[in-house]
């Protein structure tokens, strides 16, 4: 895509390495009885992640994502395809809320989170954005899912940025900084505030590890 999207959404992955458990020995056995994958969620990301998942409800998706592959072969065929993502399975923040471990066998199915071992939805990441079919250039018939309502880049990137900065008082005083010195660069006001939004969201992301993509709701398919 080479011009910005006329209707933006975001693809927030926070990308999750799985161990591959087998054996009436591993934790969490009793959920499966049969060999299956589990990642732990960390306290910084659960928390940015459900707080963002939370405030951009409708303007944003976001999801962990882990492979369901265990052998070096398997990833890299994987890479090779250009498949990793599109064979991962994507699980809410929301669902793992007071819980540490996720399990699960496959992506597209279900797993269950531990210790209670209640089933949520492991989604592939073409079922996270369904087909859309575009009205005209700026209007979509149908969202799925996550996607609530829809906006142009400029708005976008005010919502992602407003929420990058809650419960985040350093980051809003280093950004209080940079406006400083951007202004004293005379750098002009219609760029400063969509160059600080970005700022923050990156910033926000970085710090946890996390990847963003700002998509074209028009335009974009599950292809990677």
């Amino acid at each position: 895509m080479s011009r910005l999207p006329t209707v933006a959404v975001s693809l927030i992955l926070q990308f999750k390495r799985p161990e591959y458990m087998h054996g009436a020995r591993a934790s969490q056995w009793h959920l499966w009885r049969a060999p299956f994958y589990r990642f732990q969620r960390e306290r910084l990301q659960q928390a940015t992640l459900k707080r963002l998942e939370v405030t951009l409800a409708g303007r944003a998706v976001v999801r962990y994502a882990a492979p369901a592959f265990h052998t070096l072969g398997q990833l890299e065929a994987a890479q090779v395809s250009g498949s990793v993502i599109s064979q991962s399975g994507h699980v809410a923040p929301s669902a793992l809320a007071g819980h540490s471990v996720w399990t699960y066998k496959a992506g597209g199915t279900h797993g269950k989170r531990n210790p209670d071992g209640a089933a949520a939805r492991f989604e592939l990441l073409n079922s996270i954005f369904v087909s859309v079919q575009s009205k005209d250039d700026q209007a979509i018939d149908s969202y799925p899912g996550d996607i609530a309502r829809v906006s142009t880049v400029v708005d976008h990137m005010r919502d992602l940025g407003s929420a990058a900065v809650v419960r985040e008082p350093e980051l809003r005083r280093r950004l209080v900084q940079w406006d400083a010195q951007l202004r004293r660069a005379d750098v002009p006001e219609i760029v400063i505030r969509p160059l600080l939004h970005f700022a923050a969201v990156q910033s926000t992301l970085a710090r946890i590890g996390a990847t963003w993509w700002l998509l074209d709701a028009n335009e974009w398919r599950p292809n990677t």
